[in-house]
């Protein structure tokens, strides 16, 4: 069928994807019968009146009718078995859906009034199923069931069989007819079969010899040998020589201290200080010596 990959079976399915294999599985197995997803949403806005033309087959003569249900981005599906008259919900969260068993008790009453027939004890019940951990595969968890009521087989599948289920009704969508045993494992990204890779190819090797020698490649445990003995055979002819290292004397940062001021008063003398004193020296020897 158009509009469908490999890759669009690891997600989601709709409610296109969910039409098409209960179409395809009840085709083949006459004695069950499917609802679309909106029949129930159009039986509660229009009542009896606004299905009688939906319903095309004598449904009250089937051994099974189903409805898949969607609730709140989850899938459920709902069977009808009417030899036992009894409504049995299916859903792998296990949640209560009384209501919506009571809408479609409802419907197979009104049903059987339209078509004339004593009315029946429906009662109502919530099947046992295996438990879904995760939020993705309730859509080919509910097309597992379905397969299993139509061809009357148990529910024995667990969520480890999802991947190989997606396969099976991928399958089944694209040829248009239903998978009833297992396929052959086939390397897709849903098979759980492991991918076998070829060996790699050999070249094969040249054993002609040929003249020149191939270069010799010297490894670096050599290298490291030659080197250690090269450096032996120079400590040994050489003497070592031991020199005495003196510390330098260690001399004090000048401090401010009146101390350092004095001494450093006493090594200079400025120019003037000079000056004075070579005046006074003169002054001193003129009042010795006085001029004529």
């Amino acid at each position: 069928m158009a509009g469908y990959t490999n890759k669009f079976f690891k997600y989601w399915y709709n409610s296109s994807t969910i039409e098409d294999y209960l179409t395809i599985l009840t085709n083949e197995n006459p004695t069950s019968h499917f609802f679309s997803v909106d029949f129930l949403k159009k039986f509660c806005e229009e009542g009896i009146k606004g299905i009688v033309r939906w319903v095309k087959k004598p449904i009250l003569d089937m051994n099974s009718i189903l409805f898949p249900i969607n609730v709140g981005h989850h899938w459920i599906i709902i069977v009808v078995y009417l030899k036992s008259k009894a409504v049995v919900c299916y859903d792998g969260k296990h949640r209560n859906h009384q209501h919506i068993l009571s809408k479609i008790k409802t419907f197979l009453t009104d049903w059987e009034n339209h078509s004339s027939v004593q009315p029946s004890a429906w009662w109502t019940l919530h099947g046992t199923t295996p438990t879904q951990y995760n939020n993705d595969d309730c859509g080919p968890w509910i097309l597992a069931i379905a397969k299993c009521v139509a061809l009357a087989e148990p529910i024995c599948f667990t969520e480890k069989d999802m991947p190989q289920l997606r396969l099976q009704q991928y399958q089944s969508i694209m040829s248009n007819t239903m998978q009833l045993t297992t396929p052959t494992p086939r390397t897709t990204p849903h098979s759980t079969t492991q991918i076998t890779t070829p060996p790699p190819k050999t070249t094969p090797i040249n054993t002609t010899q040929s003249d020149t020698p191939p270069p010799r490649t010297i490894q670096f445990n050599e290298i490291q040998s030659t080197t250690t003995a090269t450096t032996h055979e120079v400590t040994t002819q050489i003497p070592p020589t031991i020199t005495a290292i003196t510390p330098a004397p260690t001399i004090p940062h000048p401090t401010n201290s009146t101390e350092n001021h004095k001494t450093r008063d006493k090594l200079y003398v400025s120019k003037n200080t000079k000056r004075r004193n070579r005046r006074t020296f003169y002054k001193t020897i003129s009042n010795t010596h006085p001029t004529t």
